[in-house]
């Protein structure tokens, strides 16, 4: 190790305990003879992905990890604060996109499909918590035009609007005075799904 095990050590041998997980995962032991020296050549090159590989996403997957080798390896020996910080960081930065990488895989994967599709699921997940009241609110209002007798969905949104808008405020759930009619009407006339 270097000068700043003591100040950085827990970092450094999570960066190194991170690289050892994600190239075992490839099945590649670091401490087997040679593995890490190869890996540390290969990330201090220059490479390029073969266009006509079937198998593109392990040209990315593997040069990733040579890098984060190469930044583990700066990292435990640099002399200078200021290039380990920057080592650790970006050894953990590439770690995070080994970790993200599926064990199994579509055709072509490469660390831009990766954040895509993680910002992808991040969106739905946050368009399904920004929709949840108004969902909640439709569900109620079907159920409560249920209890009552049957009547039109029109009739039964202009007799059931400012309960539904009281109920809509408790919950997060804010329907204008001027569409709330309309809203709520479309909603019983599809009650088996929601419309959200």
């Amino acid at each position: 190790m270097g000068k700043f095990d003591t100040k950085y050590g827990v970092q450094i041998s999570s960066l190194l305990e991170g690289v050892t997980f994600q190239a075992e995962r490839r099945n590649l032991f670091l401490l087997d003879d040679g593995v890490f020296s190869a890996l540390l050549e290969e990330g201090m090159q220059d490479a390029e992905p073969n266009v006509d590989d079937e198998n593109g996403e392990k040209f990315y997957e593997r040069r990733i990890l040579c890098i984060a080798v190469v930044q583990t390896s700066i990292a435990m020996t640099t002399k200078t604060e200021s290039e380990l910080i920057d080592a650790l960081c970006t050894g953990s930065y590439l770690m995070g996109f080994l970790a993200g990488m599926p064990e199994s895989r579509t055709a072509c994967i490469c660390p831009a499909c990766i954040i895509k599709n993680h910002q992808s699921g991040n969106g739905m997940k946050g368009a399904d918590k920004r929709h949840a009241p108004m969902r909640e609110l439709e569900k109620w209002t079907v159920e409560q035009r249920e209890i009552g007798d049957v009547r039109t969905a029109n009739k039964a949104a202009h007799e059931m609007k400012n309960a539904v808008i009281q109920y809509g405020k408790t919950i997060g759930a804010t329907l204008s005075d001027e569409n709330a009619q309309r809203t709520i009407a479309e909603w019983l006339r599809k009650p088996a799904k929601l419309s959200v």
